[in-house]
C-alpha cells in the first residue's frame, strides 16, 4: 500500500473528526472498497488519476447513489493528502460515461439492470466497461441513438477494437450488449450476428462494400430471410442429430457461411434464391480466397438448397455434397446411373463412409474425362483409353499415383463384374507397389508402469480425467474420437461393459470393461466432472467453462502428462493393447473384433510387434550357407 494513501486516509478522518463529522456506514463501505482495489496488487501505485479512472470504470455499474458517494470520498482524499484539509469545493470532472449522449446511457442503464439480476456483481462490472467504450466509439462515429447502429458501423468497430488488442471484448461482451437491443425492438436483429467471430465481422463489411453499389442481379422474390436462417438452424440439427457430425465441423463448416448469407440478405433486404446465393457467393470469391473455404462455402450452401427444396438430406445427398456438386453434375445420365449402381453395391459392403468419398471421387474424375473424349458410356472404353487417362491423371496428381490407381481400380473391377464392361479394364492399370511393412512401436514395460503410477497419483481434475482416458485406451483400445464421444449411455455398470458405434468405421463394438477402467472413469465422475454442462451425457468434459464435450486433444495431452513426452501419440495406447493380447496368446480373430476391425489385414501388422514370436522364426546359422567367390 502506498504510504501517501495510509497517510491521506488518516488526515481524512482527522478533518472529519475536526468538522464534527461522523462517519457513515456508506462511507465505511467506500474506504473499503476503494482499500481492497490498492491491495488486490492489479492496481498501480495510488495517485489521484488511478483513483478517477477506477471511478470512471465503475460509475455505470455502482449505479448513481454509490458512485456519488465514491466519488466524495476520492475527491475528499486528494484534498487531505494534497493540503491537509477538505475544502468542500472541489470541481466536477465529467467521466467518460457523463460524455455519453442521453440515448446511449439509458439503454446502458437498462442493460446494467439486466445484467446483475442474472450475473455476479464481478462480470457484470467487466461487461459494463467494455460497453462503455463500445458506446465511446459510437459517439465519436457521429451515432447519438442506439436504433442508429449499423451492420456496416459494427465491421468497423471490430477492426477499431483489433488495433487495440480488444477483440475478445468486442466479441463477447459487446455483442451480448446488442442482442439486448434486438430484444427491446432498438435494432434489426441480424446486426449481432457480425460480431459472432472474426470472419463474420470481415465478410459483413466485406459484402456491404462489394455490394452496395448495384444489387439489380438479385431476384427480389422469394423465400424470406427469416425462414430461410429457421430453415438453415434446423439443418445444422439434422446434421448433429440423425448424421452424426460433431459440433465444431457443423459450426466451421456450415452454420459460418449460413450466417454471412443471411447478414447480407437481411443489409439488402432480398430473399433467398438459388441464383441469389450464386451471386452472392461469386462476389464473395475474392473473400474466401483461402483453398480451404471455397470449397466449403461452395458445398455449405449445395446442402442447404437440397434442404430448402426437399425438407430434407439424404446420406446420397451428404455423399454428393462430399464431392463437388458442381462436377457430379456434369456426368451424363448414363454415368450418373452407373455412379449410383456403383455407390450403393459399396454401401452393402459396409465400406466406410470417408472411404467412399474417395472412391466416389475417383469414378468420377474418371467418367468426366471418358465423357470429354466422346465416349458415352463404359461399354465404349478401351484399355487404351484407361492407359491414356492414367498418363493424364498422374500428371496430376503426381505424389497419389498408387491412390487413385486404387480407386480406380475398384470401379472398373465393379463394372466387369456386373457386366457394364466386356473386358476387365483394370489389367490397363499399372502395377501397384508392395505395402511398405514397418515395425509397430508400442509402449514398454518401463513406460506402461509409468502410466499406472501416474493414476495411482492422480489427484487434480486434470490428472483423475487424464487417468480414465489412459485406461480406455490401454486397456481397452478405444480410439481417441471414440473416447471423447464417450456418453454415459455407452456404458452398462451392472453387467461392466461398454457400447458404441465407432465414429471411423460406423461398426458397432461392445467390449467388456476391466476393473481398472471402471474405478478410473468412477474416480473422475465422482470427484472431477463438472456438475453444470450443456453436454450433459458426454462423460469427458473440458476443464474450463462452458464446460463442453472434451476435445480429441485431451487423449494426447494425457499421454504427455503420464509419460512427460513430446509426442503425446494416443493411437501408441491401441497398438500396445493390440500387441500385448497377442503376446498372451489370444486369437487373431478375437483380437480383430476387439479392436473393432472388419478384416485382419489391420491386425497383421501387430505380428511385427512380438519379439518372441520373431525369434520363434529366425533360421540357426549353422543352417545358414554363406558362398565366397572371388572377384572376377
Amino acid at each position: 500500500m502506498d504510504a501517501k494513501y495510509e497517510e491521506g486516509i488518516r488526515c481524512l478522518k482527522q478533518c472529519w473528526k475536526e468538522l464534527g463529522h461522523t462517519i457513515t456506514d456508506e462511507e465505511k463501505a467506500a474506504m473499503k472498497s476503494f482499500r481492497g482495489f490498492f491491495l488486490s496488487g492489479k492496481a498501480k501505485p495510488y495517485s489521484h488519476e488511478v483513483a478517477l479512472k477506477w471511478l470512471s470504470d465503475n460509475q455505470l455499474a455502482w449505479g448513481d447513489e454509490k458512485y456519488q458517494q465514491h466519488r466524495k470520498l476520492i475527491y475528499e482524499l486528494n484534498d487531505a493528502v494534497s493540503n491537509g484539509t477538505i475544502k468542500e469545493d472541489y470541481k466536477f470532472v465529467p467521466t467518460t460515461y457523463d460524455s455519453l449522449p442521453t440515448d446511449l446511457k439509458n439503454h446502458l442503464i437498462l442493460y446494467r439492470n439486466e445484467l446483475l439480476s442474472r450475473l455476479q456483481y464481478r462480470s457484470s462490472r467487466d461487461q459494463l466497461i467494455h460497453c462503455i467504450s463500445f458506446a465511446t466509439f459510437l459517439k465519436d462515429n457521429g451515432i447519438l441513438h442506439a436504433h442508429d447502429i449499423s451492420t456496416a458501423l459494427i465491421s468497423e468497430y471490430h477492426a477499431y477494437a483489433e488495433t487495440i488488442g480488444d477483440t475478445y471484448i468486442c466479441l463477447y461482451s459487446v455483442r451480448y450488449f446488442l442482442q439486448f437491443l434486438v430484444n427491446r425492438g432498438i435494432i434489426a436483429g441480424h446486426i449481432p450476428f457480425a460480431l459472432t467471430s472474426p470472419l463474420q465481422a470481415k465478410a459483413a463489411g466485406y459484402a456491404i462494400r462489394r455490394f452496395s453499389t448495384d444489387v439489380s442481379a438479385f431476384e427480389t422474390s422469394g423465400v424470406d430471410p427469416d425462414v430461410y436462417w429457421q430453415n438453415a438452424n434446423d439443418l445444422i440439427d439434422i446434421l448433429r442429430k440423425e448424421h452424426h457430425h460433431n459440433e465444431d465441423a457443423t459450426r466451421n463448416n456450415n452454420l459460418v457461411y449460413y450466417q454471412m448469407f443471411y447478414v447480407f440478405m437481411q443489409e439488402f433486404s432480398l430473399p433467398y434464391t438459388t441464383k441469389n446465393a450464386r451471386i452472392w457467393s461469386e462476389g464473395m470469391a475474392g473473400f474466401m480466397d483461402e483453398p480451404h473455404r471455397r470449397p466449403s462455402f461452395k458445398r455449405s450452401l449445395y446442402l442447404l438448397d437440397i434442404f430448402l427444396r426437399t425438407g430434407a438430406v439424404t446420406d446420397g445427398d451428404l455423399e454428393i455434397v462430399l464431392c463437388s456438386s458442381g462436377k457430379i453434375t456434369e456426368l451424363s445420365t448414363t454415368y450418373r446411373k452407373l455412379l449410383d449402381d456403383f455407390l450403393s453395391c459399396r454401401r452393402k459392403e459396409n465400406i466406410a463412409p470417408a472411404t467412399l468419398d474417395v472412391h466416389k471421387s475417383g469414378a468420377i474424375s474418371f467418367m468426366l474425362y471418358m465423357q470429354e473424349k466422346g465416349i458415352p458410356a463404359v461399354s465404349g472404353i478401351s484399355l487404351m483409353n484407361v492407359k491414356e487417362y492414367c498418363t493424364w491423371i498422374s500428371e496430376k496428381a503426381v505424389n497419389h499415383k498408387n491412390n487413385y490407381s486404387y480407386d480406380l481400380r475398384v470401379f472398373l473391377t465393379f463394372c466387369f463384374e456386373k457386366g457394364y464392361s466386356a473386358q476387365d479394364l483394370s489389367r490397363a492399370l499399372p502395377a501397384q507397389s508392395n505395402q511398405q511393412r514397418k515395425i509397430v512401436k508400442v509402449l514398454s514395460d518401463e513406460e506402461i508402469q509409468l502410466i499406472y503410477e501416474y493414476r495411482d497419483n492422480a489427484a487434480t481434475p486434470l490428472q483423475l480425467r487424464d487417468s480414465a482416458i489412459l485406461m480406455l485406451g490401454l486397456l481397452m483400445g478405444l480410439r481417441r474420437i471414440d473416447v471423447v464421444n464417450l456418453r454415459f449411455s455407452n456404458i452398462d455398470w451392472k453387467v461392466q461393459t461398454i457400447s458404441i458405434t465407432q465414429q471411423k468405421t460406423y461398426r458397432p463394438l461392445v467390449l467388456p470393461m476391466p476393473v481398472s477402467v471402471g474405478n478410473s472413469l468412477y474416480k473422475y465422475i465422482k470427484n472431477s466432472r463438472p456438475r453444470m454442462s450443456d453436454e450433459g451425457d458426454f462423460i469427458f468434459l473440458s476443464m474450463s467453462a462452458p464446460f463442453k464435450r472434451a476435445d480429441a486433444s485431451a487423449c494426447g495431452l494425457a499421454v504427455k502428462h503420464a509419460l512427460n513426452n513430446t509426442t503425446g501419440s494416443f493411437h501408441i495406447l491401441r497398438r500396445t493393447f493390440a500387441s500385448r493380447l497377442l503376446a498372451a496368446g489370444t486369437k487373431t480373430d478375437t483380437i480383430k473384433d476387439s479392436l473393432g476391425h472388419s478384416t485382419m489385414d489391420t491386425v497383421n501388422r501387430y505380428l511385427s510387434v512380438d519379439e518372441e514370436m520373431l525369434r520363434s522364426c529366425c533360421l540357426p546359422l549353422e543352417r545358414t550357407v554363406i558362398s565366397y567367390e572371388a572377384a572376377s
